[in-house]
This record gives C-alpha cells, structure tokens and sequence, in this order.
C-alpha cells in the first residue's frame, strides 16, 4: 500500500491518506519490492513533484535503485547488512 502524508486542518498532526495498493502473488508474480517500485513511479508521473519515501526494513531491494533522481528511498537497514567507508588519506 502507498500513502501520502497530508495536514488537514481540523488536526494537530499529519495523517496518511492511502491512494494505490498492489495484490501481491507469492511465486506467480513480481516481488513485494517490485510492486512497490512501480506504485511509487506511478505516483511519481501522476504528481509531477519529488517524492520522499519512506518504507519499511522489508522493502528494500534492487528494484528501488532504479528510479528517477526526484525519488528518494529511506528504509531500515536489514540486520545482516554491512556498512564500509571509503579509503582514508593519512
């Protein structure tokens, strides 16, 4: 499911209205990924703005590499990732 945070004006804190959801077919279909990446492009061409998203630790994957530059991806990292840093000059 794909939501987008709004501020309405009768509340004192943003709320996330849902607008796409995709069925996702273990096994016959494209990945949990994968569906999120094209709802997300979809949203993206129907908006015409930047979009900042915000996903869960499940939800990260090659799929998401691929998007446009006005599309930026935050998720939880998994537990198994490592991080390295770049070579240091002494």
């Amino acid at each position: 499911m794909i939501g987008i945070v709004v501020e309405l004006p009768f509340l004192t804190r943003p709320v996330c209205l849902p607008v796409a959801a995709r069925l996702w077919r273990p096994k016959t279909g494209p990945t949990k990924v994968e569906l999120a990446a094209s709802m997300v492009r979809l949203l993206a061409v129907c908006l015409d703005r930047r979009l900042h998203v915000v996903a869960d630790a499940t939800c990260h994957g090659k799929a998401l590499r691929h998007l446009p530059e006005a599309i930026t991806v935050t998720t939880r990292l998994p537990a198994n990732a490592v991080l390295f840093t770049g070579p240091t000059s002494a």
